[in-house]
């Protein structure tokens, strides 16, 4: 008999979409000034002391300050943006599993998709070692069952706070 059921350590993942975007111009921008390689392009990680960007700035901005709200943390911090880049990835590319070191939350948004295929998916793996070893079969995938990742699909015009 269950007496208490705990969720310890989640991951929080939050939504946003930005219905004023310039997403061609943010688009134009990032292959324009961009480098390309095999990969696609990828600018530098300026972009968000650009006046270009700043629509998207506050967008983040104004969704961490919600989020932190929804948590009940602090509502006295200054949010430093250390990094934002664009990328536009090339046909079959991905990005592999990676950590954002040294900061508290994280974010992607999706200037354009190119339709309904996985472009347009980010996938979060389970931080804990041994959610890789050993994974029961279930009858269904839901949040609390998942196997070693959970997959969200986005679309263009969206964010991802995580």
């Amino acid at each position: 008999m269950i007496h208490t059921h705990l969720r310890l350590f989640p991951t929080h993942v939050f939504t946003f979409r930005l219905e004023k975007n310039k997403n061609q111009q943010w688009l134009d921008h990032i292959k324009t000034q961009g480098v390309q390689s095999q990969y696609g392009w990828q600018t530098d990680s300026e972009l968000h002391s650009l006046e270009l960007f700043k629509p998207l700035k506050n967008a983040v901005s104004e969704t961490i300050a919600e989020a932190n709200k929804a948590l009940g943390y602090e509502d006295d911090y200054d949010l430093d943006f250390t990094s934002m880049w664009g990328q536009v990835l090339a046909s079959d590319q991905a990005f592999y599993p990676h950590a954002h070191a040294n900061n508290f939350w994280s974010g992607v948004y999706y200037v354009a998709t190119p339709g309904e295929d996985d472009s347009n998916t980010i996938e979060f793996f389970d931080p804990r070692q041994q959610a890789h070893v050993l994974i029961p079969r279930k009858k269904s995938r839901t949040p609390d069952t998942p196997s070693s990742s959970q997959a969200i699909n986005i679309p263009a015009g969206w964010g991802v706070i995580f």
